[in-house]
């Protein structure tokens, strides 16, 4: 099979194409218009959601993602949900993979391996935290509660819209007591409810005054 020859191919002025027109204009817009252009193709799908799509149904990404930014956060909260979502928290028994001398045991029970669902959830002293939680909402914020792995793991989506304000404070709640997990684990300490409580507490202090729309 003989190779073109360059010279009968039609000439293609790239001003002309589609693309072109965006990338070689000088239009007041035209850098808004090139990053536009490049985060509808080079946008991927974050390999974790097939991956946990493959264990838990519809799972509502975009509510997801956007759950962290919804509360006035420092981004150290945030980073464990991001962290736990994207299979690359620092529990003992991943960090085994890096450092074969680390003890991959749990770091609150020293009893089985940690790995995340172990360290926040399985784990008998988290276990303990959980129940109490659930006891507190239960108790004061909504009577029907009922919590799962999955809920720790993305927070609260699917529920009655007259019950959006309860589920706005829960999943704030779930999302401080991963972070005391965390703080725990780094620390020596074991999770403890009343710990979590004074921090709550001490959060609502910080942001009394804020004018943040995002403050609880």
């Amino acid at each position: 099979m003989s190779r073109p020859d360059p010279q009968s191919l039609p000439s293609i002025d790239s001003v002309d194409s589609s693309v072109g027109k965006i990338c070689f204009s000088f239009g007041p817009f035209n850098n808004r218009a090139i990053r536009t252009l490049f985060q509808q193709d080079v946008v991927s799908i974050p390999y974790v959601m097939p991956y946990w799509n493959g264990f838990i149904e519809n799972i509502c990404w975009k509510k997801v993602w956007m759950l962290p930014h919804t509360y006035l956060l420092v981004n150290k909260i945030k980073e464990v949900s991001f962290k736990i979502i994207h299979k690359y928290y620092p529990a003992n028994h991943y960090m085994k993979k890096f450092k074969e001398n680390i003890n991959s045991n749990c770091s609150f029970c020293n009893d089985h391996p940690e790995t995340v669902v172990h360290l926040f959830w399985h784990c008998v002293h988290v276990r303990k935290l959980w129940q109490d939680i659930s006891r507190f909402i239960i108790e004061h914020i909504y009577e029907d509660f009922t919590l799962l792995w999955r809920d720790v793991l993305f927070g609260f989506f699917t529920y009655n819209r007259n019950k959006r304000n309860h589920f706005y404070v829960i999943n704030f709640i779930i999302l401080l007591a991963k972070f005391h997990i965390h703080k725990c684990k780094f620390t020596n300490r074991k999770p403890h409810f009343r710990t979590l409580q004074k921090e709550i507490e001490l959060y609502f202090k910080t942001v009394k005054c804020s004018t943040n729309k995002k403050a609880v």
